[in-house]
């Protein structure tokens, strides 16, 4: 299979997926958090702040990329580790906490004590905050299984993961047939 991204440059289905990793293990190699810069204020202007790369979103939709490539070639223990993720990602912080009620209130009563001020906001915030934590943690299981899953079925060696030609399913003719 082979992708075209202009008329000289040809890319195999290899390549992308190698692409794919070295995107996810670019945006691991930071921190995961929301990067953010502050201007400062001069003499007529304000002080505001420019909100870049939030890393811990970047990291899930780079996983889910990946997984969007390398999904036909799941097998059965994939399949397994990959539908918690998948439910976390398509999913609304308040479906999690539906889903998710005795861990979300076990969380949410250790980061209360002592706290004052509206619960029912500082419980969404954290809501959302222990979801996030949950997809990157699912994100992680993920990347971490579809590398073993190319190691299972050896794709550094590429045999694996590229579609046959025409003179390769004559070669297994020929051999199915002697």
């Amino acid at each position: 299979m082979e992708y075209y991204t202009n008329k000289q440059d040809k890319l195999d289905f290899r390549q992308l997926v190698l692409q794919q990793i070295q995107k996810v293990q670019n945006v691991l190699s930071k921190e995961l958090k929301l990067y953010q810069s502050f201007i400062p204020p001069t003499n007529n202007t304000a002080s505001f702040e420019i909100e870049k790369e939030d890393t811990r979103y970047s990291f899930i939709q780079s996983v889910e990329a990946l997984s969007y490539l390398l999904y036909p070639y799941f097998d059965e223990q994939m399949q397994n580790v990959y539908k918690p993720f998948e439910k976390a990602v398509d999913s609304y912080w308040f479906e999690f906490y539906d889903d998710n009620k005795e861990f979300c209130n076990k969380i949410l009563n250790n980061l209360r004590e002592g706290e004052q001020g509206n619960k029912e906001d500082f419980e969404m915030g954290e809501i959302q905050s222990v979801f996030l934590k949950y997809k990157i943690r699912k994100a992680k299981e993920v990347f971490r299984e579809l590398s073993l899953l190319l190691k299972r079925n050896d794709y550094l060696a590429g045999s694996v993961y590229q579609e046959a030609g025409e003179d390769e399913i004559n070669d297994v003719d020929e051999q199915t047939t002697d």
